[in-house]
């Protein structure tokens, strides 16, 4: 698996210092292949994994042997070898606050938000959107057009798009690429 074009038009947008951060629920990492650097991992990422017992981290490919040999993966650490989980959320889980503390400097900072290929039907990332200030104009790029409700339980606003491109996000991010004349590798 690897990056989309959706992906590399984000990681120009970042090299072009024109993208304060992506927000994903993915956990298959592939916004670092891409090399965004700026990510926030809503529900965690595959891209590393930590030691239930002494919260060792490491890079997941170094546990990998052991997964592909159907074995539970465990510390490497001497005195530990407890087991390792990748740093993902499972439902029910708490996201922690890496959200919280990103979006309190986002949401001052931004000057447009793109909600690119999501149902927004899933917390935390569902909420996003209201976060922001209602001046922040907000574009829908997405498969297909989401309803949004409004969440009374922290007094945000109603969302409202200030355009909707539906389709395939890979084909409207290619067609803008060629609008703006960028080069994606």
């Amino acid at each position: 698996i690897s990056p989309s074009l959706t992906h590399k038009f984000l990681s120009k947008l970042e090299k072009m210092r024109k993208l304060q951060r992506v927000y994903t629920q993915n956990i298959d990492g592939l916004e670092k292949v891409a090399g965004i650097k700026r990510t926030v991992y809503c529900h965690g990422s595959l891209n590393d994994s930590s030691c239930l017992r002494c919260k060792e981290k490491v890079d997941s490919e170094s546990i990998m042997d052991q997964i592909r040999a159907g074995k539970v993966a465990t510390c490497r650490k001497s005195d530990c070898n407890g087991v390792m989980k990748p740093n993902i959320t499972f439902f029910g889980e708490d996201v922690g606050n890496k959200i919280n503390r990103s979006i309190q400097v986002d949401s001052v900072k931004a000057d447009l938000v793109l909600v690119i290929g999501t149902s927004l039907n899933v917390a935390p990332v569902s909420k996003l959107p209201s976060l922001f200030p209602s001046y922040v104009p907000m574009i829908l790029i997405n498969k297909t057009a989401v309803q949004l409700r409004q969440d009374a339980s922290n007094n945000s606003h109603l969302v409202v798009f200030k355009m909707e491109l539906v389709g395939e996000c890979d084909k409207i991010f290619a067609q803008l690429a060629t609008k703006l004349k960028y080069h994606l590798e």
